[in-house]
């Protein structure tokens, strides 16, 4: 299930690349400095080059964990409610008492 979990998170890590390739996001992130006074403008840029060094380090591990979780979290409720209906069902007796 592993192998599941890395795909589907390949494919959304490669989606959200695509996205900030955008010129509209390119143009946002070129021009998102201007918008704050001359002293906040290295701290606005350090803290963008911050938080895109944590993205590229944990980004795609992070993802890949938390669809490994979606999984498993949708298996189990798959398995639940088919549980439940073959009980109710009358698959699943419980023991007669004596």
């Amino acid at each position: 299930m592993g192998w599941l979990a890395r795909l589907i998170a390949r494919q959304i890590w490669w989606a959200m690349l695509w996205i900030m390739r955008r010129p509209g996001i390119k143009r946002f992130r070129r021009e998102g400095p201007s918008w704050f006074s001359e002293e906040r403008k290295a701290d606005f840029r350090a803290s963008v080059y911050r938080q895109d060094a944590l993205a590229r380090r944990y980004g795609l591990p992070l993802l890949t964990f938390c669809t490994f979780l979606l999984i498993l979290s949708a298996l189990a409720t798959g398995i639940y409610f088919w549980a439940l209906g073959a009980y109710e069902s009358g698959l699943f007796r419980p023991p007669e008492s004596p």
